[in-house]
């Protein structure tokens, strides 16, 4: 499994490398508002490398660790091959989320619960503190954001269902005849999620 995984991200290097050589890149950014969008690219393919190292510092467990990595691999490809290709044809709210922090101050004095545009300006602004003034790079930013979230969720399904089996399995509930399954498991995933009554 280690093996495919370090072919799948030697594959994505250098289909990333070919799309920056190519001049794809430029080709498909035509509407994105940044001068040199090469450097902007290869920006978002560092910080896209050093964001996948740093899964292996993660709190996590090593099985976790390497699906994280996998899903990061694939989040990367969509992130910076498939999604030329939409720029490319679409222009985006995104290029504004990315241009008018450069150009004007947003802090997080300025955060307000409710106003979602504004709060989006405010953490761009916020990133470029520390990150280039990259489309891309942030784009990057926040793949791992949504993977960080959905790693979150994800983890706490995996307790509330190991939880929720074991409160069904000390319940007692009668309905168990009518769950259609023959898996304890599925049984108990099942009664986790079943909305309890009475």
């Amino acid at each position: 499994m280690r093996g495919l995984t370090l072919l799948a991200a030697g594959a994505l290097v250098m289909l990333l490398g070919g799309l920056l050589l190519s001049g794809a890149v430029t080709t498909a950014g035509h509407g994105i508002p940044q001068s040199d969008l090469e450097t902007d690219y290869m920006q978002a393919i560092i910080v896209a490398i050093v964001l996948g190292l740093g899964i292996a510092l993660w709190p996590v467990g090593r099985e976790d660790k390497r699906a994280l990595a996998n899903i990061w691999i694939v989040k990367i490809y969509v992130t910076l091959a498939f999604m030329l290709f939409y720029d490319y044809r679409y222009g985006l709210d995104a290029y504004s989320y990315f241009d008018l922090p450069r150009h004007f101050e947003f802090g997080p004095d300025q955060f307000e619960i409710g106003n979602g545009t504004n709060n989006m300006f405010c953490l761009v602004w916020l990133a470029y503190r520390i990150l280039p003034e990259s489309y891309h790079a942030l784009k990057v930013v926040c793949a791992m954001v949504g993977l960080v979230g959905l790693y979150l969720l994800y983890r706490a399904a995996v307790l509330f269902l190991r939880r929720g089996c074991s409160q069904a399995r000390s319940s007692g509930r009668p309905f168990w005849g009518r769950i259609p399954s023959h898996s304890s498991e599925s049984r108990c995933s099942y009664m986790a999620l079943w909305p309890r009554f009475g």
